[in-house]
């Protein structure tokens, strides 16, 4: 699941087999970005409470197209 804060990411990941999109609104997410992931995946069926799940997230420090935080939660 590619929870994605640009339309030109989500379109992009959208073609990628296994990959399912949906669009994040940052704003709203900002300082809780684990915690609507594991909400996301929840609801999308993909996790059960208490399974862990990885967490990808590329910041704005990180640049374009570019990962910088990694999380197992």
């Amino acid at each position: 699941l590619a929870l994605c804060a640009s339309d030109v990411v989500e379109r992009r990941l959208a073609i990628v087999w296994g990959v399912e999109t949906r669009p994040i609104d940052v704003s709203h997410a900002a300082g809780r970005v684990h915690e609507v992931a594991r909400q996301q995946v929840q609801s999308a069926g993909l996790a059960s409470p208490g399974d862990r799940i990885v967490i990808l997230v590329g910041t704005v420090f990180a640049g374009s197209d570019a990962t910088n935080v990694l999380k197992v939660d």
